[in-house]
């Protein structure tokens, strides 16, 4: 019984000093860190947001956040929060957008996700770019 618990303790310390090693002398953490954040944007923001308290990276949809959101953009297109994804629609077929245009609107409100999450304090699918590039999508794909 004695040996079992020595080995344990030595696989308990190996483990241990693995994280001291990686965490302080070689700042791995840092360097993985930084490298997660650029292949996984959305992932890292979750996470960061969450404060390091809880690792998951899946959506956490918030229908008050989408609300506010939705606000958010009736504000910006002078109409009521029930109407914005109708009048967003019709302005991308008013405006006659090309798919080069969709394309690079779809980049921009990937790229305006992260900053909004940030600002407003919310899940990144919850953010009116999110829901915008959502909408954006599905008129897009309805050329294809």
């Amino acid at each position: 019984m004695h040996i079992f618990l020595i080995i344990i303790g030595v696989i308990a310390l190996f483990f241990f000093g693995k994280f001291i090693y990686d965490s302080y002398l070689t700042k791995n953490n840092k360097r993985s860190w930084q490298e997660y954040k650029e292949k996984y944007p959305e992932d890292a923001a979750r996470i960061d947001r969450n404060k390091g308290l809880n690792l998951s990276t899946k959506p956490k949809p918030n229908i008050n956040d989408k609300m506010k959101s939705l606000s958010l953009i009736a504000e910006q297109l002078g109409c009521q929060a029930n109407e914005v994804k109708e009048n967003f629609l019709n302005d991308l077929e008013l405006d006659n957008i090309s798919v080069k245009e969709l394309e690079n609107m779809l980049i921009v409100f990937r790229s305006k996700k992260l900053d909004e999450s940030k600002q407003l304090d919310m899940d990144i699918d919850d953010t009116p770019s999110a829901l915008m590039e959502t909408w954006t999508l599905e008129y897009f794909n309805k050329l294809i």
